[in-house]
């Protein structure tokens, strides 16, 4: 198992949300890299996603999630109740205030 670093997950989520190509790959990639802590991964990834691509990663993951497990604050609960890897921190933090 590996662990995500910042460029690799916004690599994935460029891909994301590129044209229906790219997603299908990202969405193999992401499958076959087998990282620890998917279920975080899975939740930033939704949490960075707009619209239809939310909607297609949602299904492709075979999970849903709630508002109120959307909300920030509640990604950040859930972060730190995994493990204390900053890298996670940061990518939330990015996605929270991408201008930064």
């Amino acid at each position: 198992m590996a662990r995500i670093t910042l460029k690799e997950f916004f690599s994935l989520r460029e891909m994301f949300m590129g044209q229906d190509e790219d997603f299908e790959l990202a969405l193999e990639n992401y499958k076959n890299l087998n990282f620890d802590d998917r279920d975080i991964l899975d939740l930033l990834f939704i949490k960075s996603m707009l619209f239809d691509k939310r909607v297609r990663f949602h299904k492709a993951i075979s999970k849903t999630y709630t508002t109120e497990e959307l909300v920030g604050k509640n990604i950040n609960s859930a972060v730190k109740s995994v493990a204390d890897y900053v890298v996670y921190q940061k990518i939330l933090l990015k996605i929270l205030y991408p201008q930064k």
